[in-house]
């Protein structure tokens, strides 16, 4: 096994310690760690003992063979700065960033580079990571990264173009999901019910249905089927979100994809 790099110790990097060690990927002795914010890094040290605190992101380049950037788009720049841009034939350099493409990150450095989108929620096991990997990036290296993340949960190599869209569902998703579940609860108890009660009940229901559809493998539609018997409160609620939820969600992926946009066009040249 390659000695990991973490460039940024921040929500994702953060996750990928944790997640890494916790499901038995690594030892904390495989992963070297840089954050520009040195008590941030020495908290996650506390969290995960044995992993190796770095002073500068160019010894992390030097030391790690897969090289995870886990920064601020706009902090590119700052770690190009200092590590320069060539990535040797024998490593590679992974994005976690919103920006740039990785089209765009192949102009910029010479060497292997690959992207991937995980999901905050992937320090449990479970949870789906998007990849997309350069023309330089060998099998060997390739398989070595998937398999490391097959211990977070699901992979799924995507074209480019549809990060976006796929991001909306596995990343920005578990946002999504618990203010869209959340508000059960919200309501709920604006009717009466204890607001402990309510989200307890809700995440409860969350959990359940995911375990429920998994261990039987039920389709969305299966499960609503299954719930919503004919002329009941279930089927009747089902009719109101048809009016308007499909609606909403699409103002969501139009929002998301204009800020990814945003971001992009404030890069500029790097």
């Amino acid at each position: 096994m390659s000695r990991i790099g973490i460039i940024g110790t921040g929500r994702i990097g953060s996750m990928l310690v944790k997640g890494l060690v916790n499901n038995g990927a690594l030892q904390p002795e495989e992963i070297i760690v840089q954050n520009r914010s040195r008590e941030k890094m020495q908290s996650l040290a506390r969290e995960v003992p044995g992993i190796k605190q770095m002073q500068t992101p160019k010894e992390v380049w030097q030391e790690a063979e897969i090289i995870f950037l886990c920064v601020k788009p706009q902090d590119i720049k700052d770690v190009f700065a200092e590590t320069g841009k060539t990535v040797p034939a024998d490593k590679l350099l992974v994005s976690t960033m919103l920006a740039p493409p990785l089209s765009r990150l192949e102009e910029l450095i010479e060497g292997p580079a690959a992207r991937v989108y995980p999901s905050i929620v992937q320090e449990t096991g479970n949870g789906a990571a998007l990849f997309a990997f350069g023309q330089e990036v060998s099998m060997e290296k390739r398989d070595e990264l998937l398999n490391l993340f097959h211990q977070l949960g699901s992979t799924y190599e995507v074209p480019e173009n549809l990060f976006r869209v796929c991001g909306d569902i596995t990343s920005c998703g578990p946002a999504f999901m618990a203010y869209m579940i959340g508000s059960l609860a919200r309501v709920a108890e604006k009717r009466g019910l204890d607001g402990d009660k309510a989200r307890s009940m809700a995440l409860e229901t969350m959990l359940g249905t995911a375990t429920w559809m998994q261990q039987n493998r039920l389709t969305f539609g299966d499960l609503v089927d299954r719930v919503a018997t004919p002329g009941g409160c279930t089927g009747e609620g089902v009719k109101v979100m048809e009016k308007f939820l499909d609606d909403g969600i699409e103002q969501v992926f139009d929002t998301t994809a204009q800020k990814e946009k945003d971001i992009n066009d404030i890069l500029g040249d790097i």
